[in-house]
């Protein structure tokens, strides 16, 4: 069964874009609950789930450090997660975080918390600087009530992203959808993750695509639906995933076939499989060197 989408429109008012010569997060993140405080009822029930960050680790940072000064700025009644209270939604958050979240995933997760606006963003860097773009979504209509973007944030020691090597994305074999090629490369981040790979992964699959530098990880994905005589049909596939260093395949995995009852449970199991290969991903910081 299809979820219903949850469309979002933009209000009249225009973003407002602020670009100091140089500015502290904490400062950026004052001045946006200032702003929002000026375009949000008092007593508003507010959630912040996530902001994008490219990696878990600085997502919740940031999203913790503005929930903080929601709270004691106490304009706003600000809801938390109550994992007993909303049953398993705590396991669809740890699965839909693990890689770019759109605001319609995040407005149907703070929708069953009881919250009436969603406060949503990303941090991302800009050359040696940040950016940060917070905007504040009804929940009931899906509208974006308020937008606010702050430029040339200076980076901190205590948050800021390591200098990493980047690497890109491209996909051979069938042509996938967008939602396919998601679940697939969130595989082999989460893999890079789990083994401790110092590469830095964009969070955002397009972006990955576009990335022109000399690394990129190369997917190769292949399946067929097989009828059976007795049975209902099975979905077949082989995945593989390697590493490209300009043009020449430095690393790749092994051939995992894999089969499942449906297409979709075909490509999470693809991802899962990727995500487990060990010795692709414990080999990757040599290459990379």
């Amino acid at each position: 069964m299809k979820k219903a989408a949850i469309a979002l429109v933009f209000a009249a008012s225009a973003v407002l874009v602020y670009a100091q010569t140089s500015v502290s997060l904490d400062k950026a993140l004052n001045d946006s609950v200032v702003y929002f405080n000026a375009r949000i009822p008092g007593g508003t029930r507010v959630a912040v789930p996530y902001i994008n960050g490219g990696s878990a680790d600085l997502s919740g940072y940031v999203a913790g450090k503005l929930t903080a000064r929601l709270v004691n700025d106490s304009a706003f009644v600000v809801v938390e997660r109550d994992k007993e209270r909303v049953g398993g939604i705590e396991e669809e958050m740890n699965y839909q975080l693990s890689g770019n979240v759109s605001d319609e995933t995040m407005v149907s997760i703070v929708k069953k918390l009881g919250a009436q606006v969603l406060i949503a963003g990303s941090l991302s860097r800009q050359g040696r600087q940040y950016r940060l773009e917070l905007r504040a979504i009804d929940v009931e209509t899906g509208r974006i009530t308020a937008s606010r973007v702050t430029e040339n944030i200076q980076g901190d020691g205590a948050w800021e992203m390591p200098s990493q090597t980047r690497a890109g994305l491209a996909f051979e074999g069938d042509s996938l959808a967008e939602r396919d090629k998601r679940t697939l490369y969130q595989g082999v981040r989460k893999g890079a993750q789990k083994y401790g790979v110092s590469m830095e992964m964009p969070s955002s699959i397009q972006t990955a695509e576009k990335e022109a530098g000399g690394l990129r990880f190369i997917i190769t994905f292949e399946a067929e639906k097989r009828s059976q005589r007795y049975s209902d049909p099975i979905f077949v596939g082989e995945v593989t995933v390697g590493l490209e260093r300009d043009g020449v395949m430095v690393r790749e995995s092994k051939r995992h076939s894999i089969s499942e009852t449906t297409e979709r449970l075909l490509f999470q199991r693809a991802a899962d499989a990727i995500e487990g290969d060990r010795l692709f991903f414990q080999g990757l910081d040599e290459d990379i060197k």
